[in-house]
């Protein structure tokens, strides 16, 4: 059935994600991101019926369920983060295959007080030195480990966009966050999230006509 397929890939990518050693709760949200019936699987249903392979009752029955699966998934999925750390918390995830998740050294206190720089182009680079120089603990990331070299102050390579990133980098401490990023869908995330977060947030407006909807999101 459609939606046996969907369930039986969630449970394989958690397994098959964390035997590839990523972190538990990437495989777990990528497992439960993958539950939900698809569209897809009312093409298939469709075709079915038409073609006289399985009884035209099915064909309801496939759009209740996915109905109900993609609008419990619309609802989890955003607080899926928040249910898998209540499941880190309590010891569950480490029957699960793959790497510890990602947060602070054992014995070391979650960085804060600090600002966080992203994207280590010129002007990226200009502002961590600026920061450094004035006494300012300054974290820079950068999906490019080799732009990171040189510079002051710490320096993570990755997607702050990412949950382990975005722990690594000590986001939920930092006193202002700043992108000189020229990719607007990133930037527009990354303030949205910035928002929700009540962290500060300077987004570089390559483009005069973002500037609107960089304020709109804060």
């Amino acid at each position: 059935m459609p939606w046996e397929g969907h369930h039986q890939l969630a449970y394989a990518s958690v397994a098959f994600l964390g035997l590839l050693g990523q972190p538990r709760r990437d495989a777990l949200l990528a497992g439960l991101t993958l539950g939900q019936v698809s569209e897809f699987a009312f093409v298939l249903t469709a075709l079915a019926v038409g073609s006289g392979m399985v009884d035209p009752a099915l064909g309801g029955f496939v759009g209740v369920v996915g109905m109900i699966t993609i609008g419990v998934s619309a609802l989890v999925v955003p607080l899926g983060g928040g249910a898998v750390d209540a499941l880190s918390r309590g010891g569950i995830l480490r029957w699960l295959p793959g790497a510890a998740d990602a947060g602070a050294a054992p014995g070391r206190s979650p960085r804060a007080g600090h600002v966080v720089v992203v994207g280590m182009n010129t002007l990226g680079r200009r502002l961590v030195k600026g920061f450094a120089a004035g006494g300012m603990p300054v974290t820079a990331v950068d999906t490019d480990a080799a732009k990171l070299a040189g510079l002051p102050g710490e320096g993570v390579e990755g997607d702050l966009l990412h949950p382990a990133v975005a722990a690594e980098a000590g986001l939920p401490g930092a006193l202002l966050v700043v992108s000189a990023l020229q990719i607007e869908e990133v930037n527009s995330l990354l303030a949205h999230r910035c928002r929700e977060m009540g962290i500060p947030v300077s987004v570089h407006a390559f483009d005069p006509t973002l500037a609107d909807e960089l304020l709109e999101v804060g």
